[in-house]
């Protein structure tokens, strides 16, 4: 190959990886704010179940602390999930792109990625836990057992 058609294939590729990022970027914000409505809607809809929970002696943080441990097994199910599909089908697409040129292409994760990844995850889970159980704990226990 010429340095020619090598220089086209990187600017080719960088071009790819930039529009790539961008739809990522859209569907990261997307992704955000279901989590957000889920923990937050499962929070609010849970009201009972956690005034049920402090009548019976648990204190504001452990119930805090339940929920918010929740939030993050859910988030850490979702991105493993992510993870392994987004590995596969990029690895799948990688394949159908350049396995015209007769040669198999391993996955590679970019790790600096993963990792902001999946840290941005858990801050989501956390911070998206905030504003509903503070909201749910301003609920007095008997009034929260309250029927409706």
């Amino acid at each position: 190959m010429t340095p020619q058609v090598l220089q086209a294939q990187r600017d080719f590729f960088v071009q790819l990886n930039a529009v790539v990022s961008v739809i990522v970027g859209f569907s990261a914000v997307i992704a955000a704010v279901g989590v957000v409505n889920a923990l937050a809607l499962g929070v609010l809809q849970r009201r009972r179940e956690l005034g049920l929970l402090r009548v019976l002696g648990l204190t504001g943080a452990q119930v805090r602390r339940m929920i918010v441990t929740e939030a993050v097994q859910m988030v850490v199910a979702a991105v493993v999930t992510g993870l392994v599909l987004g590995t596969c089908y990029g690895w799948v697409g990688g394949q159908t792109l350049l396995g015209s040129i007769g040669t198999v292409v391993p996955p590679v994760l970019p790790l600096g990625t993963v990792a902001v990844v999946v840290v941005g995850a858990l801050v989501l889970a956390v911070v998206a836990t905030v504003a509903p159980v503070r909201r749910a704990m301003r609920v007095p226990p008997t009034e929260a057992l309250a029927v409706d």
